[in-house]
């Protein structure tokens, strides 16, 4: 059965079962590997490509007002049946949710395009090994001190349908690709590492030549240990880095379930100045060949563009149906769920703006401060606070507007409501990782410990 025959086969089989309303989403997945290996005592070693598929189908039942979800992995009548009846069971056994008010009404989904490549369902599978060669080769020779390369590419796409019992029915395909490259190196007993990625939602935008340049040019500044000293300092946090601490710090914090109950740093802030007047931060599930772009959010509500902070203010918080109904008002379609998965709230194309600048301005204009391209710890966010604490690696100093070299042991530590106004400018480096759109960004007064 196609996708949307599934999703509307189950719902009206919750209905005949005594559901009062219910919803179903059906995914499949493809998935495609292909990496390669070059290090100086094995040589170049290649690993064939690596098929993967899954699917499933997902089901909400809701009796009365009570919830309650299911799940099977199973595509086929029989298992429709089976797991729309122990759901519906599920639901008669637990309490009503009186914060529930419906699910989502049909509204038309705008129209979205770039979001699915067919090049990606048939990957040309040796041209990608023949471009994993070059690279592989080039990188190792790029410098004496680098002893493995490992470099990939990962193919996938995949199609979603969605519908409800009051009249959503819809379905989309997308696809996106990913390439990668990671070097291991070591210089006077020092080790040493470099690394970059890109992913687009098409074959031709992914660049692997873009991943081999940046992970080279971090392996290289690692082979030299600088030192820096503690307090507060000019940061600059790359998107790699970024995405991590935004998640837990940021994004729980718009989150409007976080916010309803009262946990988050942000709660009660809408109108007010929260993040230095220059920063604007949107919420885009429209924006053109996202990665999270998609014409309807998981719910089924169409996807909208959002201003989470418009310079400087807070403008609004992300929903999901149940709680933007639980304050009169629509969801921003942020809804969120894989079919084994209950519906949670989760942030589209999260693109930030600001004073921008040419890349080799925003480093030169530091005097002396740090460069952060991943950090550990993220999750131990305080989102009641915003306070946290976190390892800055790989981070390097910067002085006099250079990078100098590696920093060992560096920590960051402060809350994320000092970080938004302590904002200063971005450079135009802008690159999306996972939800985040965003270039470099500089940050000041930031407390950093060695």
């Amino acid at each position: 059965m196609e996708l949307l025959e599934i999703v509307k086969k189950t719902i009206n089989t919750a209905q005949r079962m005594g559901a009062s309303q219910a919803d179903a989403i059906a995914m499949r997945r493809h998935e495609i590997s292909i990496h390669g290996t070059n290090d100086k005592i094995g040589g170049l070693r290649e690993r064939r490509a690596e098929s993967e598929i899954s699917k499933g189908l997902g089901v909400r039942i809701v009796i009365k007002k009570s919830l309650a979800y299911g799940y099977t992995t199973v595509l086929d009548e029989n298992s429709i049946i089976d797991i729309v009846k122990r759901t519906v069971k599920i639901a008669e056994r637990k309490k009503p949710d009186e914060d529930f008010k419906t699910l989502p009404k049909p509204k038309k989904p705008p129209i979205v395009e770039g979001i699915f490549d067919k090049k990606i369902v048939n990957p040309p599978i040796e041209e990608t090994f023949e471009i994993l060669r070059k690279n592989l080769e080039e990188t190792m020779e790029a410098n004496e001190y680098f002893n493995t390369v490992r470099a990939g590419y990962t193919f996938i796409w995949g199609e979603t349908a969605i519908a409800n019992t009051l009249g959503i029915e819809e379905g989309y395909r997308e696809s996106a690709v990913a390439a990668s490259i990671y070097i291991v190196g070591e210089k006077n007993g020092l080790r040493i590492s470099g690394w970059e990625s890109d992913a687009k939602r098409s074959l031709n935008e992914v660049s692997i030549d873009y991943c081999r340049k940046e992970a080279i040019k971090y392996a290289e500044k690692a082979l030299t240990i600088a030192k820096i000293n503690g307090g507060e300092m000019t940061v600059i946090f790359q998107p790699s880095a970024l995405t991590s601490l935004m998640n837990y710090a940021f994004i729980r914090a718009i989150d409007a379930y976080n916010v309803q109950e009262g946990k988050s740093y942000l709660a009660n802030k809408l109108g007010k100045e929260v993040a230095a007047e220059k920063l604007t931060i949107i919420d885009d599930g429209l924006y053109s060949k996202g990665l999270r772009t998609s014409p309807i959010d998981d719910e089924g509500t169409p996807s909208q563009r959002t201003i989470i902070v418009e310079n400087g203010v807070l403008k609004s918080y992300i929903y999901d149906s149940y709680t933007a109904y639980k304050e009169g008002r629509e969801s921003t379609g942020n809804a969120s769920r894989s079919f084994r998965s209950s519906v949670t709230i989760s942030p589209r194309n999260q693109i930030v703006q600001g004073e921008e600048t040419k890349i080799d301005e925003l480093i030169g204009d530091v005097k002396e401060g740090l460069l952060v391209r991943g950090v550990m710890g993220a999750h131990s966010t305080n989102i009641a606070t915003g306070a946290f604490s976190i390892v800055a690696s790989p981070a390097y100093a910067i002085r006099k507007g250079e990078i100098i070299g590696q920093v060992k042991g560096c920590m960051i530590a402060g809350t994320f409501a000092d970080i938004l106004k302590n904002y200063e400018a971005q450079g135009d480096d802008k690159v999306q990782k996972g939800f985040l759109i965003a270039p470099s960004i500089r940050f000041r007064k930031v407390r950093v410990t060695v």
